[in-house]
Protein backbone atom coordinates (compact mmCIF):
# COMPACT_ATOMS: atom_id res chain seq x y z
CA UNK A 1 0.00 0.00 0.00
CA UNK A 2 2.95 2.42 0.88
CA UNK A 3 4.30 1.35 -2.55
CA UNK A 4 1.20 1.95 -4.19
CA UNK A 5 1.42 5.44 -2.81
CA UNK A 6 4.68 6.34 -3.53
CA UNK A 7 4.56 5.52 -7.36
CA UNK A 8 1.29 6.92 -7.10
CA UNK A 9 2.87 10.28 -5.63
CA UNK A 10 6.05 9.97 -8.32
CA UNK A 11 3.79 9.99 -11.14
CA UNK A 12 1.94 12.98 -9.66
CA UNK A 13 4.47 14.87 -9.59
CA UNK A 14 6.40 16.40 -12.94
CA UNK A 15 9.21 17.67 -11.66
CA UNK A 16 10.71 14.61 -10.50
CA UNK A 17 12.71 14.11 -13.65
CA UNK A 18 14.48 11.49 -12.11
CA UNK A 19 11.21 9.80 -11.97
CA UNK A 20 10.09 9.94 -15.34
CA UNK A 21 13.74 9.88 -17.13
CA UNK A 22 13.88 5.85 -15.20
CA UNK A 23 10.50 4.82 -16.23
CA UNK A 24 11.44 5.75 -20.02
CA UNK A 25 14.50 3.53 -19.14
CA UNK A 26 12.57 1.01 -18.09
CA UNK A 27 9.67 1.16 -20.84
CA UNK A 28 12.24 1.35 -24.10
CA UNK A 29 14.92 -1.02 -22.46
CA UNK A 30 12.18 -3.59 -21.68
CA UNK A 31 11.69 -3.20 -25.62
CA UNK A 32 14.80 -2.79 -26.44
CA UNK A 33 15.36 -6.13 -25.00
CA UNK A 34 13.01 -7.83 -26.76
CA UNK A 35 14.26 -6.57 -30.22
CA UNK A 36 17.91 -7.53 -28.89
CA UNK A 37 16.54 -10.84 -28.70
CA UNK A 38 14.92 -10.91 -32.07
CA UNK A 39 18.21 -9.43 -33.43
CA UNK A 40 20.04 -12.88 -32.26
CA UNK A 41 17.21 -15.25 -33.64
CA UNK A 42 16.40 -13.53 -37.02
CA UNK A 43 20.40 -12.37 -38.35
CA UNK A 44 22.60 -14.35 -39.20
CA UNK A 45 25.85 -14.44 -37.20
CA UNK A 46 27.81 -11.73 -38.78
CA UNK A 47 25.34 -9.16 -38.25
CA UNK A 48 24.87 -9.68 -33.96
CA UNK A 49 24.64 -7.45 -31.38
CA UNK A 50 28.25 -5.35 -32.08
CA UNK A 51 27.91 -5.91 -36.12
CA UNK A 52 23.53 -4.91 -35.94
CA UNK A 53 24.79 -1.63 -34.30
CA UNK A 54 27.79 -1.26 -36.95
CA UNK A 55 25.27 0.61 -40.13
CA UNK A 56 26.13 2.38 -42.92
CA UNK A 57 26.83 5.35 -41.42
CA UNK A 58 29.58 4.04 -39.11
CA UNK A 59 32.53 4.26 -42.11
CA UNK A 60 30.89 7.88 -43.09
CA UNK A 61 31.27 9.61 -39.48
CA UNK A 62 33.52 7.12 -37.48
CA UNK A 63 35.60 5.76 -40.21
CA UNK A 64 37.88 9.18 -40.15
CA UNK A 65 37.68 9.36 -36.39
CA UNK A 66 39.45 5.27 -36.12
CA UNK A 67 42.03 6.79 -39.18
CA UNK A 68 42.91 9.40 -37.13
CA UNK A 69 43.87 7.03 -34.24
CA UNK A 70 45.72 5.15 -36.84
CA UNK A 71 47.35 7.60 -38.77
CA UNK A 72 46.88 11.11 -37.11
CA UNK A 73 45.23 11.95 -40.12
CA UNK A 74 41.41 12.62 -39.75
CA UNK A 75 40.38 11.47 -42.67
CA UNK A 76 38.18 8.99 -45.34
CA UNK A 77 40.71 8.23 -48.06
CA UNK A 78 43.84 7.79 -47.20
CA UNK A 79 45.47 10.81 -46.31
CA UNK A 80 42.83 12.84 -47.74
CA UNK A 81 41.49 15.01 -45.00
CA UNK A 82 38.14 14.53 -44.14
CA UNK A 83 35.31 17.55 -45.43
CA UNK A 84 32.58 15.29 -46.24
CA UNK A 85 30.49 15.38 -42.79
CA UNK A 86 30.15 18.23 -40.11
CA UNK A 87 31.41 16.65 -36.90
CA UNK A 88 29.01 16.51 -34.79
CA UNK A 89 28.48 12.47 -34.31
CA UNK A 90 31.88 11.85 -34.80
CA UNK A 91 33.20 14.15 -31.94
CA UNK A 92 30.87 12.15 -29.63
CA UNK A 93 32.83 8.75 -30.58
CA UNK A 94 36.15 10.48 -30.93
CA UNK A 95 36.00 11.92 -27.38
CA UNK A 96 35.25 8.27 -26.33
CA UNK A 97 37.77 6.73 -28.44
CA UNK A 98 40.34 8.89 -26.25
CA UNK A 99 39.80 6.37 -23.31
CA UNK A 100 38.09 3.25 -25.09
CA UNK A 101 39.18 0.79 -27.92
CA UNK A 102 36.82 0.84 -31.35
CA UNK A 103 34.38 -2.05 -30.15
CA UNK A 104 34.08 -0.32 -26.33
CA UNK A 105 33.55 3.24 -28.34
CA UNK A 106 30.90 2.19 -30.21
CA UNK A 107 28.99 0.94 -27.09
CA UNK A 108 29.26 3.96 -25.45
CA UNK A 109 27.95 6.56 -28.32
CA UNK A 110 25.38 3.53 -28.13
CA UNK A 111 24.80 3.55 -24.59
CA UNK A 112 24.89 7.71 -25.12
CA UNK A 113 22.48 8.10 -27.31
CA UNK A 114 19.72 5.23 -25.20
CA UNK A 115 19.94 7.57 -22.52
CA UNK A 116 19.65 11.08 -23.77
CA UNK A 117 16.83 9.81 -25.73
CA UNK A 118 15.42 8.10 -22.20
CA UNK A 119 15.96 11.68 -21.08
CA UNK A 120 14.56 13.66 -24.52
CA UNK A 121 11.51 11.91 -23.65
CA UNK A 122 10.66 13.38 -20.29
CA UNK A 123 11.87 17.07 -22.06
CA UNK A 124 9.71 16.51 -24.82
CA UNK A 125 6.68 16.00 -22.17
CA UNK A 126 7.74 18.80 -20.23
CA UNK A 127 7.73 21.03 -23.08
CA UNK A 128 4.20 19.95 -23.82
CA UNK A 129 3.16 20.70 -20.47
CA UNK A 130 4.90 24.80 -20.75
CA UNK A 131 3.00 25.00 -24.04
CA UNK A 132 -0.27 23.65 -23.19
CA UNK A 133 -0.60 24.14 -19.64
CA UNK A 134 -1.86 21.18 -18.98
CA UNK A 135 -0.56 18.12 -16.52
CA UNK A 136 -2.37 16.12 -18.85
CA UNK A 137 -0.23 17.18 -22.18
CA UNK A 138 2.35 16.15 -20.32
CA UNK A 139 1.53 12.83 -19.69
CA UNK A 140 -0.10 12.18 -23.13
CA UNK A 141 3.04 13.55 -25.00
CA UNK A 142 5.30 10.98 -22.67
CA UNK A 143 3.47 8.18 -23.21
CA UNK A 144 3.15 8.43 -27.31
CA UNK A 145 6.79 9.38 -27.33
CA UNK A 146 7.75 6.51 -24.82
CA UNK A 147 6.67 4.10 -26.97
CA UNK A 148 6.92 5.41 -30.33
CA UNK A 149 9.28 2.86 -32.18
CA UNK A 150 9.88 4.80 -34.78
CA UNK A 151 12.69 7.36 -33.19
CA UNK A 152 13.34 5.05 -30.82
CA UNK A 153 14.36 2.64 -33.32
CA UNK A 154 18.23 4.70 -33.85
CA UNK A 155 19.06 4.38 -30.10
CA UNK A 156 20.47 1.38 -30.36
CA UNK A 157 22.59 1.66 -34.17
CA UNK A 158 25.00 3.96 -35.49
CA UNK A 159 22.96 6.94 -37.32
CA UNK A 160 23.02 10.55 -36.07
CA UNK A 161 19.25 10.66 -35.86
CA UNK A 162 18.73 9.65 -32.26
CA UNK A 163 21.64 12.71 -30.79
CA UNK A 164 19.87 14.76 -33.76
CA UNK A 165 16.24 14.69 -32.66
CA UNK A 166 16.81 14.84 -29.21
CA UNK A 167 19.06 18.02 -29.80
CA UNK A 168 16.41 19.52 -31.45
CA UNK A 169 13.73 18.35 -28.73
CA UNK A 170 16.21 20.31 -26.19
CA UNK A 171 16.32 23.13 -28.68
CA UNK A 172 13.04 24.12 -28.42
CA UNK A 173 12.53 23.35 -24.65
CA UNK A 174 14.90 25.92 -24.17
CA UNK A 175 13.37 28.77 -26.50
CA UNK A 176 10.04 27.30 -24.54
CA UNK A 177 11.51 28.37 -21.30
CA UNK A 178 13.71 32.05 -23.15
CA UNK A 179 9.48 32.91 -24.06
CA UNK A 180 8.43 31.96 -20.72
CA UNK A 181 10.49 32.52 -18.10
CA UNK A 182 11.98 35.96 -18.45
CA UNK A 183 13.94 36.42 -21.63
CA UNK A 184 16.66 35.26 -20.16
CA UNK A 185 19.86 35.12 -22.04
CA UNK A 186 21.06 32.01 -20.99
CA UNK A 187 18.30 29.98 -22.17
CA UNK A 188 18.85 31.75 -25.91
CA UNK A 189 22.10 30.38 -25.68
CA UNK A 190 21.42 26.55 -24.82
CA UNK A 191 18.84 26.58 -27.14
CA UNK A 192 20.84 28.21 -30.04
CA UNK A 193 23.72 26.03 -28.94
CA UNK A 194 20.99 22.94 -29.25
CA UNK A 195 20.01 23.14 -32.48
CA UNK A 196 23.32 24.11 -33.11
CA UNK A 197 23.85 20.91 -32.15
CA UNK A 198 21.19 19.23 -34.40
CA UNK A 199 22.47 21.03 -37.31
CA UNK A 200 26.33 19.74 -36.56
CA UNK A 201 24.45 16.23 -36.54
CA UNK A 202 22.27 16.68 -39.31
CA UNK A 203 23.04 19.09 -42.13
CA UNK A 204 19.49 19.41 -43.95
CA UNK A 205 18.35 21.12 -40.66
CA UNK A 206 20.82 24.05 -41.51
CA UNK A 207 17.91 26.54 -42.24
CA UNK A 208 16.51 26.25 -39.23
CA UNK A 209 19.50 28.70 -37.92
CA UNK A 210 17.82 31.24 -40.27
CA UNK A 211 14.53 30.65 -39.65
CA UNK A 212 15.07 30.58 -35.49
CA UNK A 213 16.81 33.95 -34.99
CA UNK A 214 14.59 35.52 -37.77
CA UNK A 215 11.39 34.44 -36.08
CA UNK A 216 13.13 35.68 -32.62
CA UNK A 217 14.24 39.40 -33.97
CA UNK A 218 10.73 39.32 -35.37
CA UNK A 219 8.99 38.93 -32.57
CA UNK A 220 11.10 41.02 -30.35
CA UNK A 221 10.50 43.79 -32.79
CA UNK A 222 7.17 43.86 -33.57
CA UNK A 223 5.34 41.72 -30.67
CA UNK A 224 7.34 43.32 -27.65
CA UNK A 225 8.25 46.04 -29.52
CA UNK A 226 12.32 46.43 -28.33
CA UNK A 227 13.35 47.81 -30.98
CA UNK A 228 15.80 47.12 -33.81
CA UNK A 229 19.05 46.98 -32.36
CA UNK A 230 18.43 44.43 -29.48
CA UNK A 231 16.06 42.08 -31.87
CA UNK A 232 18.98 42.34 -34.02
CA UNK A 233 21.25 41.42 -30.64
CA UNK A 234 18.60 38.03 -29.58
CA UNK A 235 19.48 37.11 -33.18
CA UNK A 236 22.63 36.70 -32.57
CA UNK A 237 23.27 35.88 -29.43
CA UNK A 238 20.76 33.14 -30.61
CA UNK A 239 23.26 32.02 -33.69
CA UNK A 240 26.24 32.80 -31.14
CA UNK A 241 27.20 29.03 -30.28
CA UNK A 242 26.55 28.47 -34.20
CA UNK A 243 29.21 31.24 -35.15
CA UNK A 244 31.22 29.62 -32.52
CA UNK A 245 31.15 25.77 -33.38
CA UNK A 246 31.40 26.46 -37.27
CA UNK A 247 33.96 29.12 -37.10
CA UNK A 248 35.71 26.37 -35.40
CA UNK A 249 35.34 23.91 -38.27
CA UNK A 250 35.95 26.29 -41.38
CA UNK A 251 39.30 27.00 -39.31
CA UNK A 252 40.13 23.67 -39.14
CA UNK A 253 39.58 22.87 -42.73
CA UNK A 254 40.76 25.71 -43.81
CA UNK A 255 44.49 24.69 -41.83
CA UNK A 256 43.60 21.26 -43.60
CA UNK A 257 43.13 21.97 -47.05
CA UNK A 258 43.88 25.73 -47.64
CA UNK A 259 40.16 26.23 -48.92
CA UNK A 260 37.10 27.91 -46.94
CA UNK A 261 34.59 24.65 -46.51
CA UNK A 262 31.92 26.17 -44.03
CA UNK A 263 29.65 23.07 -44.42
CA UNK A 264 31.04 20.05 -46.33
CA UNK A 265 32.24 19.01 -49.37
CA UNK A 266 30.45 17.19 -51.92
CA UNK A 267 30.23 13.56 -51.84
CA UNK A 268 32.05 13.04 -54.77
CA UNK A 269 35.10 14.73 -53.29
CA UNK A 270 34.85 13.08 -49.68
CA UNK A 271 33.73 9.43 -50.74
CA UNK A 272 35.93 9.19 -54.16
CA UNK A 273 34.15 6.38 -56.32
CA UNK A 274 31.44 5.46 -53.99
CA UNK A 275 29.16 8.66 -54.63
CA UNK A 276 31.25 9.90 -57.90
CA UNK A 277 29.85 12.00 -60.26
CA UNK A 278 28.85 9.01 -62.72
CA UNK A 279 26.35 7.56 -59.32
CA UNK A 280 25.30 10.72 -58.56
CA UNK A 281 24.27 11.69 -62.61
CA UNK A 282 22.19 7.62 -61.89
CA UNK A 283 20.58 8.78 -58.42
CA UNK A 284 19.49 11.74 -60.19
CA UNK A 285 17.94 10.38 -63.22
CA UNK A 286 15.99 7.38 -60.76
CA UNK A 287 15.05 10.69 -58.71
CA UNK A 288 13.60 12.52 -61.74
CA UNK A 289 11.28 9.23 -62.56
CA UNK A 290 10.23 9.45 -58.92
CA UNK A 291 11.57 6.62 -57.35
CA UNK A 292 13.43 7.31 -53.87
CA UNK A 293 17.31 7.39 -55.03
CA UNK A 294 18.24 5.44 -51.35
CA UNK A 295 20.53 2.83 -52.43
CA UNK A 296 19.85 0.48 -49.41
CA UNK A 297 16.73 -0.97 -50.02
CA UNK A 298 16.84 -4.21 -52.04
CA UNK A 299 14.13 -3.85 -54.43
CA UNK A 300 14.12 -0.57 -55.27
CA UNK A 301 15.87 0.97 -58.89
CA UNK A 302 18.51 2.81 -57.12
CA UNK A 303 19.55 -0.52 -55.24
CA UNK A 304 19.02 -2.45 -58.67
CA UNK A 305 22.44 0.63 -60.47
CA UNK A 306 24.37 0.44 -57.22
CA UNK A 307 25.00 -3.30 -56.46
CA UNK A 308 26.21 -3.48 -60.24
CA UNK A 309 27.58 -7.25 -59.47
CA UNK A 310 24.86 -8.41 -58.18
CA UNK A 311 22.15 -10.81 -60.39
CA UNK A 312 19.42 -9.08 -60.45
CA UNK A 313 16.43 -9.39 -63.18
CA UNK A 314 15.05 -6.37 -62.62
CA UNK A 315 11.47 -5.21 -64.01
CA UNK A 316 11.49 -1.64 -64.32
CA UNK A 317 8.24 0.96 -64.13
CA UNK A 318 6.27 0.44 -66.97
CA UNK A 319 5.58 5.29 -66.39
CA UNK A 320 9.10 5.58 -66.76
CA UNK A 321 8.98 4.86 -70.51
CA UNK A 322 5.51 6.87 -71.22
CA UNK A 323 6.59 9.04 -74.60
CA UNK A 324 10.19 8.31 -74.32
CA UNK A 325 12.13 8.26 -77.62
CA UNK A 326 15.80 7.70 -75.91
CA UNK A 327 16.03 5.42 -74.15
CA UNK A 328 14.27 1.17 -73.28
CA UNK A 329 14.39 -1.29 -70.99
CA UNK A 330 17.71 -2.85 -73.02
CA UNK A 331 19.15 0.66 -72.32
CA UNK A 332 18.92 0.91 -68.52
CA UNK A 333 20.64 -2.58 -68.21
CA UNK A 334 23.14 -1.49 -70.78
CA UNK A 335 23.21 2.02 -68.12
CA UNK A 336 24.21 -0.47 -65.43
CA UNK A 337 26.69 -2.10 -67.47
CA UNK A 338 28.24 0.98 -68.07
CA UNK A 339 28.26 1.90 -64.29
CA UNK A 340 29.86 -1.66 -63.59
CA UNK A 341 32.60 -0.83 -66.01
CA UNK A 342 33.55 2.08 -64.43
CA UNK A 343 33.37 1.07 -60.91
CA UNK A 344 35.28 -2.39 -60.83
CA UNK A 345 37.78 -1.03 -63.37
CA UNK A 346 41.40 0.06 -62.57
CA UNK A 347 42.30 1.68 -66.18
CA UNK A 348 41.79 5.02 -65.82
CA UNK A 349 41.20 6.13 -69.42
CA UNK A 350 38.20 3.50 -69.84
CA UNK A 351 37.34 4.90 -66.03
CA UNK A 352 36.76 8.26 -67.37
CA UNK A 353 35.66 7.29 -70.95
CA UNK A 354 32.80 5.25 -69.01
CA UNK A 355 32.04 7.89 -66.75
CA UNK A 356 31.28 10.67 -69.45
CA UNK A 357 29.32 8.09 -71.54
CA UNK A 358 27.33 7.87 -68.04
CA UNK A 359 26.78 11.50 -67.72
CA UNK A 360 25.66 12.23 -71.26
CA UNK A 361 23.26 9.68 -71.08
CA UNK A 362 21.81 10.42 -67.86
CA UNK A 363 21.36 13.69 -69.19
CA UNK A 364 19.71 12.71 -72.25
CA UNK A 365 17.06 10.46 -70.41
CA UNK A 366 16.56 12.52 -67.63
CA UNK A 367 15.57 15.77 -70.07
CA UNK A 368 13.77 13.17 -72.16
CA UNK A 369 11.04 11.99 -69.54
CA UNK A 370 11.01 15.58 -68.53
CA UNK A 371 9.98 16.70 -71.85
CA UNK A 372 6.79 13.77 -72.53
CA UNK A 373 5.99 13.65 -68.49
CA UNK A 374 5.86 17.27 -67.13
CA UNK A 375 2.84 16.60 -64.82
CA UNK A 376 4.26 13.41 -63.13
CA UNK A 377 7.72 15.46 -62.73
CA UNK A 378 6.80 18.60 -61.19
CA UNK A 379 3.76 16.97 -59.38
CA UNK A 380 3.96 13.89 -58.81
CA UNK A 381 7.51 13.12 -58.10
CA UNK A 382 7.07 15.83 -55.20
CA UNK A 383 3.94 13.38 -53.67
CA UNK A 384 6.21 10.33 -53.85
CA UNK A 385 8.75 11.49 -52.63
CA UNK A 386 6.63 12.81 -49.30
CA UNK A 387 5.28 8.94 -49.20
CA UNK A 388 8.74 7.40 -49.37
CA UNK A 389 9.91 10.33 -46.20
CA UNK A 390 6.25 10.07 -44.47
CA UNK A 391 3.49 7.53 -45.36
CA UNK A 392 5.73 4.23 -44.61
CA UNK A 393 5.38 1.34 -41.68
CA UNK A 394 7.13 3.45 -38.88
CA UNK A 395 8.55 -0.20 -37.98
CA UNK A 396 10.49 -0.23 -40.72
CA UNK A 397 14.13 -0.08 -39.02
CA UNK A 398 13.39 -2.45 -36.18
CA UNK A 399 15.28 -5.45 -35.98
CA UNK A 400 12.25 -8.22 -37.58
CA UNK A 401 11.54 -10.04 -40.48
CA UNK A 402 9.56 -8.60 -42.78
CA UNK A 403 5.62 -8.91 -42.16
CA UNK A 404 4.99 -12.19 -43.94
CA UNK A 405 7.99 -13.68 -42.30
CA UNK A 406 6.71 -12.92 -38.93
CA UNK A 407 5.06 -15.17 -36.31
CA UNK A 408 2.12 -13.91 -34.80
CA UNK A 409 3.60 -11.76 -32.08
CA UNK A 410 5.31 -10.57 -34.40
CA UNK A 411 2.71 -9.65 -36.58
CA UNK A 412 1.00 -8.14 -33.86
CA UNK A 413 4.23 -5.90 -32.61
CA UNK A 414 4.15 -4.32 -35.85
CA UNK A 415 0.31 -3.93 -36.58
CA UNK A 416 0.27 -2.03 -32.89
CA UNK A 417 3.08 0.13 -33.71
CA UNK A 418 2.39 0.91 -37.08
CA UNK A 419 -1.03 2.13 -36.08
CA UNK A 420 0.13 4.02 -32.79
CA UNK A 421 2.72 5.78 -35.86
CA UNK A 422 0.09 6.53 -38.26
CA UNK A 423 -2.54 7.45 -34.93
CA UNK A 424 -0.10 9.96 -34.40
CA UNK A 425 0.05 11.48 -38.04
CA UNK A 426 -3.46 11.53 -37.90
CA UNK A 427 -4.41 13.32 -34.65
CA UNK A 428 -0.85 15.47 -35.56
CA UNK A 429 -2.76 16.86 -38.81
CA UNK A 430 -6.12 17.29 -37.31
CA UNK A 431 -4.52 19.16 -34.03
CA UNK A 432 -2.09 21.29 -36.63
CA UNK A 433 -5.52 22.82 -38.59
CA UNK A 434 -7.54 23.54 -35.08
CA UNK A 435 -4.43 25.32 -34.25
CA UNK A 436 -4.35 27.51 -37.03
CA UNK A 437 -7.82 28.05 -36.85
CA UNK A 438 -8.05 29.37 -33.22
CA UNK A 439 -4.45 30.40 -32.63
CA UNK A 440 -3.19 32.06 -35.16
CA UNK A 441 -1.96 35.46 -33.66
CA UNK A 442 -0.62 33.06 -30.56
CA UNK A 443 2.54 30.97 -29.30
CA UNK A 444 5.76 31.89 -30.99
CA UNK A 445 7.19 28.27 -30.37
CA UNK A 446 4.38 26.17 -32.12
CA UNK A 447 4.64 28.32 -34.79
CA UNK A 448 7.97 27.70 -35.20
CA UNK A 449 7.31 24.35 -34.78
CA UNK A 450 5.10 23.99 -37.85
CA UNK A 451 7.69 26.69 -39.80
CA UNK A 452 10.29 23.85 -39.37
CA UNK A 453 7.97 20.80 -40.08
CA UNK A 454 7.49 22.75 -43.92
CA UNK A 455 10.96 23.31 -43.97
CA UNK A 456 12.68 20.51 -43.16
CA UNK A 457 9.95 18.70 -45.56
CA UNK A 458 10.67 20.83 -48.29
CA UNK A 459 14.18 20.25 -47.85
CA UNK A 460 13.68 16.41 -48.06
CA UNK A 461 11.20 16.25 -50.66
CA UNK A 462 12.64 18.75 -53.20
CA UNK A 463 16.11 19.37 -52.10
CA UNK A 464 16.89 15.90 -51.88
CA UNK A 465 17.37 12.78 -53.86
CA UNK A 466 17.35 10.24 -50.73
CA UNK A 467 13.91 10.12 -49.04
CA UNK A 468 14.95 7.82 -46.40
CA UNK A 469 11.93 7.95 -43.69
CA UNK A 470 14.71 8.25 -40.67
CA UNK A 471 15.10 11.74 -42.52
CA UNK A 472 11.19 12.76 -40.90
CA UNK A 473 12.29 11.65 -37.69
CA UNK A 474 12.45 15.64 -36.69
CA UNK A 475 9.30 16.10 -38.17
CA UNK A 476 7.59 13.22 -36.22
CA UNK A 477 9.02 14.19 -32.83
CA UNK A 478 6.86 17.63 -33.79
CA UNK A 479 3.83 16.12 -34.81
CA UNK A 480 3.59 14.45 -31.31
CA UNK A 481 3.03 18.01 -29.72
CA UNK A 482 0.15 19.18 -32.24
CA UNK A 483 -1.23 14.91 -31.79
CA UNK A 484 -1.27 15.92 -27.79
CA UNK A 485 -2.64 19.31 -28.58
CA UNK A 486 -5.75 17.49 -30.45
CA UNK A 487 -6.24 14.78 -28.21
CA UNK A 488 -6.26 17.18 -24.86
CA UNK A 489 -8.66 19.32 -26.48
CA UNK A 490 -11.55 15.94 -27.27
CA UNK A 491 -11.06 14.87 -24.16
CA UNK A 492 -13.53 16.42 -21.24
CA UNK A 493 -11.70 18.69 -19.28
CA UNK A 494 -11.33 17.64 -15.52
CA UNK A 495 -9.44 20.85 -13.43
CA UNK A 496 -9.07 19.06 -10.31
CA UNK A 497 -6.66 16.51 -11.87
CA UNK A 498 -4.66 19.07 -14.19
CA UNK A 499 -4.42 21.39 -11.61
Amino acid sequence: MVLSSKVKNNFGDIANWKWFVFIAILLRGALWLYFGHLVNINLPADQKLYSYFIKDDYMYFFEPVDNFFRTGTFSYIHNVPFTGRMPGYSIVYFLYRLIFSQQLATYCVVATQFILSSVSVYVLALTSYKLLKSKRAFYITFCLYVLAVFPGSFDLIIVAESFSVSALIFAFYFLVCYLQNGYRIKHLILSGAFLTWTIFLREYAGLLIVLFPLALGTYHLFIRKDGVLKSIRIGILFCLPFIIADGAWVIRNYLATKRFIPIETTNEESYGKLYSASWNAIEDLVYAWGETGAPFDAGTLAYYYRTPAAKINYKFPVGIFKGITTYNADSLVHLRQLYSTYYYTKDTVLENTAEKTILNLCNLYKQDYITHNEFKYWVIRPIKGLKYTMFFSGTGYLPMPSFSQCNVIEKSIKIIFTMLYYLVLTFAAIGLIIYIKHQRTSGLAQWLMIASMLLIMVVLVFGSNIQEPRYSVHIFMMCILFATYFIDKVLPVNPAKDS
